[in-house]
């Protein structure tokens, strides 16, 4: 568990040849999985983030054991590097528990649209599959990156911040 940040340069070239294949690239992640989208994320059109760690500083549990794996700088810049790449991406959906996930869902930026889910011992995707929301909120994300303009035309820089005020609802 090291955030994929060791081989971080490595990480972001082999997804650059993968991606310029693409017309549009929506990136989904769990936990681990999710934090990566993140740290990915201005490389793509889209992110679904479940239940992502966006902070390294006071985390709790194997995270906060983990975490000293990595250079005490590398960690207390971990939220800063997540909000720079998030800032870059045009939709940005974080879906969390309530319970669990409040504390990282804390250190993300207010442009981010968050989905709070009634999710409180499953993690998130499973709760949304059992609960048949897991793929109307995909097929949300797929349609609002389809409408956006072809990746690679200065729209990293201009985010359409109009998609991702306040708080999201899930699909019913």
């Amino acid at each position: 568990q090291k955030w994929y940040l060791h081989g971080h340069q490595r990480w972001r070239e082999r997804f650059s040849k993968i991606f310029e294949r693409y017309e549009k690239v929506l990136l989904i992640g769990s936990c681990m999985g999710a934090s990566g989208a993140l740290l990915f994320a201005d490389m793509a059109d889209g992110v679904l983030a479940y239940a992502p760690q966006t902070c390294l500083v006071n985390a709790r549990g194997k995270y906060w054991l983990n975490s000293f794996r990595l250079p005490q700088n590398t960690r207390l810049h971990f939220n800063k590097l997540i909000r720079a790449r998030i800032a870059r991406c045009p939709y940005v959906y974080v879906g969390y528990s309530p319970l669990k996930d409040v504390y990282f869902s804390r250190h993300l930026p207010k442009e981010v649209v968050h989905i709070e889910t009634e999710c409180y011992l499953d993690n998130v995707p499973k709760w949304l599959k059992k609960t048949g929301k897991l793929i109307p909120t995909v097929r949300k994300a797929i349609e609002s990156i389809k409408l956006l303009p072809r990746r690679n035309q200065g729209l990293s820089d201009n985010k359409n911040t109009s998609q991702m005020e306040g708080s999201a609802q899930l699909p019913q």
